[in-house]
């Protein structure tokens, strides 16, 4: 087998990134993202260590003294062991009820046979999704009102109005 040389060093590594810059492009969106939404919000953890002071900011604030003061009164409350417990039970909930609820729902949506069904059931399970709440209560309203589309089908077929409240 024939030995390929590469170039080494600073210089090689240099027209390696030069070579394939769209792909440092391409990067970019996601380095912006993570930097925006992962990072920059760190920045306001630091107040848990200062005696924050709305008029200095994060950063003129003094240090607390001592440095962990907050955590020490948060810890010598009686809601902490609570507080602390709530989260994990919380968590651990999400974890073992809200996870697998999504697969097994897309499993059994595609169990089901008709096309049309399937078709139906996934629009109305993803709108939440795509409209806002706002939207959604209305179209309800106008739906399930007095004189909304469901009452009037159901007047039109001999029966009386229903209230769906």
């Amino acid at each position: 087998m024939a030995k390929v040389k590469t170039k080494t060093g600073v210089k090689g590594t240099l027209a390696h990134v030069l070579s394939s810059w769209q792909l440092y492009v391409l990067l970019l969106p996601a380095l912006i993202w993570l930097i925006l939404f992962a990072y920059y919000p760190m920045y306001g953890v630091i107040i848990a260590f200062k005696d924050f002071k709305m008029r200095s900011g994060i950063l003129a604030s003094p240090w607390a003294d001592p440095l962990l003061k907050y955590f020490q009164q948060f810890f010598s409350t009686s809601i902490a062991v609570t507080a602390i417990k709530n989260t994990i039970v919380l968590s651990l909930e999400q974890l073992v009820i809200s996870f697998p609820i999504p697969i097994i729902f897309a499993l059994l949506l595609n169990q089901l046979r008709s096309d049309k069904t399937r078709k139906v059931v996934q629009t109305i399970s993803y709108a939440p999704y795509f409209l806002s709440n706002v939207i959604l209560v209305c179209i309800m309203n106008m739906l399930f009102s007095a004189n909304g589309i469901v009452n009037n089908a159901i007047v039109s077929l001999g029966g009386s109005i229903q209230s769906f409240i």
